[in-house]
């Protein structure tokens, strides 16, 4: 588990930039930061879900309707990408997690 960053201190995101040196890498780091903590994975969880990512997109008659349903899937198959990048470790503890939370919902 990586050790938390404060943003704030101008010190720690300058050891920060120089560790990482692309805004690529800031990011993941950012990230797994994140998915480190069981609500981050709970979020993330959920947006992919709000994303649809795991549904058809529906056929119909609106054009515009279609393409939004299709750029959503598409953001959410952009934030599963860089979670399984990031942590593939993540991702299974993110979705065995959204598991047992349905089922202790049920």
């Amino acid at each position: 588990m990586s050790k938390p960053v404060n943003y704030g201190d101008e010190n720690q995101v300058a050891d920060l930039k120089k560790k990482f040196k692309t805004k690529d890498d800031i990011d993941a780091e950012m990230l797994r930061q994140v998915l480190d903590t069981y609500a981050g994975r709970a979020v993330f969880w959920r947006l992919l879900g709000d994303c649809k990512l795991f549904e058809s997109v529906p056929i119909v008659n609106d054009m515009a309707h279609m393409a939004a349903s299709q750029a959503r899937q598409n953001f959410g198959k952009e934030m599963m990408l860089r979670m399984l990048t990031v942590s593939v470790g993540s991702f299974n503890l993110a979705r065995d997690e959204a598991i047992a939370r349905e089922e202790k919902q049920k």
